[in-house]
Formats: structure tokens, sequence, C-alpha cells
């Protein structure tokens, strides 16, 4: 026997009725659906998230060079520092597109 919340039994037997299933056969594929669910989110590579955080961690320093870099050349002027900008950015689509 399962203990179920207010309102949740009623919840499971609209759920049953409108996929013209037992209350049983509704809890039974709800179950099946969310264990599928939680093995294909732990069958991914256990290094994707390393390498996620690799390419952060690179786009992180890209951003705090070029904020250097900007910092650094402020003195050039609008000009300058519009042209500064622009070479940071494609250097940023660059790298990111790879």
């Amino acid at each position: 026997m399962v203990r179920l919340p207010d309102g949740m039994r009623d919840q499971i037997a609209s759920a049953a009725a409108a996929a013209k299933r037992t209350m049983n056969a509704e809890i039974i594929a709800r179950l099946e659906a969310s264990f599928a669910q939680g093995e294909a989110l732990t069958a991914r590579p256990s290094n994707e998230l390393d390498t996620l955080k690799k390419e952060f961690a690179s786009l992180k320093k890209e951003v705090e060079l070029l904020w250097d870099a900007y910092l650094d050349h402020s003195h050039l002027g609008d000009e300058g520092t519009l042209q500064l900008q622009a070479e940071g950015l494609r250097r940023l689509r660059a790298k990111t597109a790879k």
C-alpha cells in the first residue's frame, strides 16, 4: 500500500481516464518514464561537465584578458577603443565558433 498526498489520487484517476488506463497502469507508466529519464540523465559521459568547466574557464580568461587590454588601451580615445573592442569580439566569436 502506498500513501498518497491529498488530491493525488484524483489526479492519478483523471490522468488514467484520459489515457484510457487503470490507475495502476498509469502509476506504473509514470514511474517507468521517470526511471527512464533518470537513467538518460545519468548516462551522459562523466567528462561532459569537466569539458564544460574547461570551456567556461577558457572563455572567462579570454574575457578577463580583453578587459585588461581595454583598460590598458583606454587612453587611445573612442576610435582606438572601438577598434580594440571590435578585435576582441572577432577573437571571441572565432573561439566560440570552434
